[in-house]
């Protein structure tokens, strides 16, 4: 791997509110509107972009943009193999304590299969320090993520059994350890959440686990139903907040409420559309989640998707009790979202709907339940979802 400093995007346009920032800028290459990551640390915010040659698929290299906590672009590092064969995207930025970065994504020779995971360890000056790719034969990539006794999770899919996935453990120069599977989970990983000495670990149908730092025990495990889209976080109390759709096309929200042990404290199903009419063209469709969270007023914040984020993302805001505040769609497309506090988050998106992307780009620090004028206010139904 070989890194350069470069100026690559030109800011046309900064707007700053409530202490915020929102800015676009326009990209001189195509790149994959799919699989960018958006990550932050306390002193600085992250985008990191695939540039793709549309005409192969080929990837040729990653940039990895850094912003200051005004929005203000520092520096724009260049990764790409020296091999010329080699195509990389990047779909996960991992900041660690130590100052050094991971990133991971798919490794691929001339874009054409086999497709290989890789992870890539980047030190506190961009410097390489390793890179590789682990021979598991599927095209999934690895998950990354910092446990609360800063040791690093891994999880990918096994290259014997493609329905199992291998969980286990990785140090600072890339050697595993602790290595276990995980059953036949047909689905992929979709979070995972870090505590005091144990992890929890959603997946995508909707099984939850709990698990010791060390892998040595699987606390307990349930299975929360959707159709074709879940999300859930901790409240300040310990409560759990889930978001479901469990109806699909068109796909609405339940929102619930459950104790720690996993009893239903309030429910609610929630449909929303645009303009005074409900039909198949003003519903918000939805197809997975962003994040569903409790701000630092209590309220619980909800970001839904759209069908390939070709809609925007829809907003709904609710009191701890379950009750409506508010609603808000963000109007932009192939949207990313990275939670900074209770208070704050990251949003990333493109302004037109292409897959493959040389436009301009939108990145945002919002509060978590206010609105902007460039948002749309959708009409909205609530009712008990205990059902």
């Amino acid at each position: 791997m070989k890194h350069l400093l470069i100026s690559l995007l030109l800011i046309f346009n900064i707007s700053l509110f409530a202490q915020n920032f929102s800015f676009e800028f326009q990209n001189e290459f195509n790149i994959d509107a799919r699989d960018y990551p958006i990550s932050s640390t306390q002193e600085n915010y992250f985008v990191a972009f695939s540039v793709v040659d549309i005409d192969d698929n080929f990837r040729t290299n990653t940039h990895l943009i850094t912003c200051d906590i005004n929005g203000q672009i520092e520096e724009v590092m260049i990764y790409e193999s020296p091999n010329e064969i080699i195509s990389l995207s990047c779909d996960q930025i991992l900041h660690l304590p130590n100052g050094e970065q991971l990133l991971s994504g798919i490794y691929a020779e001339n874009s054409s299969p086999p497709y290989h995971p890789y992870i890539m360890n980047i030190a506190e000056d961009g410097q390489v320090n390793w890179a590789k790719k682990i021979n598991s034969g599927t095209v999934s990539s690895v998950k990354i993520e910092l446990l609360s006794d800063d040791s690093i999770l891994v999880l990918l899919r096994s290259s014997g059994v493609s329905n199992h996935y291998i969980i286990c453990k990785m140090d600072l120069q890339g050697n595993f350890s602790n290595i276990n599977e995980l059953g036949s989970f047909q689905y992929v990983p979709k979070k995972i959440s870090s505590y005091d000495g144990y992890f929890e670990l959603l997946f995508v149908d909707g099984n939850l686990m709990s698990i010791d730092n060390d892998l040595s025990n699987i606390n307990w495990q349930r299975k929360y139903y959707n159709e074709i889209g879940i999300e859930y976080s901790r409240a300040e109390n310990g409560d759990y907040i889930f978001v479901s759709a469990q109806v699909s096309f068109p796909g609405y929200m339940t929102v619930y409420r459950t104790d720690a042990d996993g009893n239903t404290i309030w429910a609610q199903y929630i449909e929303a559309w645009h303009g005074e009419e409900q039909n198949q063209i003003s519903i918000f469709d939805i197809v997975d989640f962003h994040f569903i969270k409790q701000d630092q007023n209590g309220n619980i914040i909800i970001s839904a998707n759209s069908e390939g984020g070709l809609f925007g993302s829809l907003q709904m805001v609710l009191d701890a009790d379950g009750n409506y505040i508010s609603n808000y769609k963000i109007n932009t497309y192939k949207n990313k979202m990275s939670l900074i506090d209770t208070q704050n988050y990251l949003v990333g998106g493109f302004q037109n709907t292409s897959s493959y992307n040389s436009s301009n780009f939108v990145f945002e620090k919002r509060d978590l339940a206010t609105s902007y004028p460039c948002d749309s206010i959708y009409n909205y139904s609530i009712a008990s979802g205990e059902d």
